[in-house]
């Protein structure tokens, strides 16, 4: 089978991103051909590794402008359309995957030539911010979006980038236009919708009609499983390691994390992995709170580091502000036999089995974040019990071979509604 692959580019920092380079492996292994559209190739080819023969290029970096303000990119709509039309004819593939893509004309033209398979990974279909999370009061939004969240959001504090800058009034009227363009996508166009948890589902009905509801499945994110004997459990040291993993916004909740660690008892040693915007305050926090000898900064690392660094720990937390459409980086540690403390918020509860994989805790709670990774730590035993029930866990639900018979129901029931409605 050939699959057509667009997205804006395959810059693997991104989860979305780490999502398709591990299903596009996988299926080339299996004998697949994959087509991309990306707005620039270049990352992909001279950074990340090339794929293996059987994968086709094209950049089309036109196809991901959707400047609504420029009259020439608005008329270029039928020309994006038209080459599209002759990838198709000279590629041929079996089905298009769209991920960050809203164009909503060149999908429509495309859904006319192939069945169509819209993947949504986080809630920009919906939420003006894309972060479902009121910065005044400090917690996540329940309202149901809509053109009201125009006038809340000064209210609630919803009009400002994950950096905390303000959204300008031009950067807010294309995110309601780009918001109105999903979900016509969504509702009118593509023959199926991946949702990445059941919790992202629940957001989708919120704001498509039944029709359009009707076409989401549940398609969890593709977790590679290392074999056996890279997994080696072992009993954990007397000073404890705990490991956090994540893009530096306030809405990963670094501050949580090092606020949570100051009422530790236990000894221990943490490794925070990332960086972004709040890194910088993050670390004078760490020193004022007097942690420097036992939190450690390491920027971003490579696939490789990372296994290592979760096989060298043992606790993830994922203190998360935000209601998380999946976190992946909790059943990657989880693979590796290491429970995980989180924030029970979004999707987290889907993989995070509490009390039997980890500990779920009350969201924006630093003392009872605290609280249960002591828990967690304090018994040795029961640490070790609960990783290997992680690793067999997600090993059953959320590996590539789940996935990959989750992606081939997905195209089936692709392929039959595109010949229904033609």
């Amino acid at each position: 089978m050939k699959f057509l692959i667009i997205h804006n580019m395959l810059n693997p920092l991104g989860g979305a991103t780490i999502n398709i380079l591990t299903y596009s492996q996988f299926l080339l292994r299996k004998g697949h051909k994959l087509v991309f559209i990306l707005s620039d190739c270049s990352f992909q080819k001279n950074r990340f590794g090339k794929f293996s023969a059987g994968v086709s290029y094209y950049t089309f970096e036109d196809l991901f402008n959707n400047s609504y303000r420029s009259p020439v990119n608005l008329m270029k709509v039928g020309l994006k359309a038209r080459l599209l039309d002759e990838i198709i004819l000279a590629e041929k593939p079996d089905v298009a995957f769209l991920h960050a893509f809203i164009s909503y004309y060149a999908v429509r033209r495309l859904a006319q030539r192939i069945p169509v398979v819209k993947f949504i990974h986080e809630s920009w279909f919906n939420c003006l911010s894309g972060m479902r999370y009121s910065k005044t009061e400090g917690k996540i939004c329940l309202i149901r979006p809509s053109i009201k969240c125009l006038w809340r959001g000064r209210k609630f504090g919803c009009l400002f980038y994950i950096d905390r800058t303000k959204m300008s009034i031009e950067s807010i009227v294309r995110r309601i236009t780009d918001i109105y363009l999903n979900r016509m996508i969504l509702g009118k166009t593509v023959h199926a919708i991946a949702a990445n948890s059941r919790f992202c589902r629940k957001e989708l009905t919120q704001v498509l009609n039944d029709t359009a509801v009707k076409k989401i499945h549940i398609v969890y994110p593709p977790i590679t499983v290392p074999s056996q004997n890279v997994v080696i459990l072992k009993e954990p040291d007397e000073v404890k390691r705990i490991l956090f993993v994540g893009r530096f916004t306030f809405m990963k909740g670094g501050d949580d994390f090092i606020s949570a660690l100051k009422l530790l008892s236990i000894k221990y040693q943490a490794t925070l992995v990332g960086d972004g915007p709040e890194r910088a305050r993050l670390e004078r926090m760490v020193c004022k709170e007097g942690l420097t000898s036992q939190v450690k900064f390491t920027g971003w690392v490579d696939h490789k580091s990372l296994s290592s660094l979760y096989k060298s720990h043992d606790l993830l937390v994922v203190p998360s502000l935000w209601p998380e459409f999946f976190g992946a980086v909790g059943p990657q540690a989880g693979i590796y036999g290491k429970p995980v403390v989180a924030y029970d918020v979004g999707a987290i509860s889907e993989w995070l089995l509490d009390d039997k994989t980890g500990y779920l805790a009350n969201p924006h709670d630093p003392k009872d974040l605290a609280r249960k990774m002591e828990l967690c730590l304090s018994d040795a035993k029961k640490l070790m019990e609960m990783g290997e029930t992680a690793r067999q866990f997600i090993k059953t639900s959320f590996s590539t071979d789940a996935h990959y018979e989750s992606l081939l129901t997905l195209v089936k029931i692709a392929k039959d509604n595109f010949q229904a409605k033609n």
